[in-house]
């Protein structure tokens, strides 16, 4: 099944591009999002926000694997 990804100001949501319908919302931080993607697979969702932190998404989970903050070192 594919999806698509979408932000509002503050949650990423995926939607079923043949019903328009969100499956999964997620809720990174407090504050905004500012963009996400998906990674070549389509196992994870990258997403930045207004915290200064980069998420890596699990889409079948729902959850973030990790995240990285500003100023760190990979």
């Amino acid at each position: 099944s594919r999806s698509l990804a979408m932000k509002t100001k503050t949650f990423i949501g995926l939607v079923d591009p043949a019903t328009g319908r969100v499956d999964r919302l997620f809720d990174p931080d407090p504050g905004p999002v500012y963009a996400v993607s998906f990674s070549p697979d389509g196992k994870r969702v990258v997403s930045t926000s207004g915290w200064h932190r980069v998420f890596v998404w699990d889409v079948e989970m729902g959850r973030p694997e990790y995240y990285l903050e500003k100023g760190t070192e990979i």
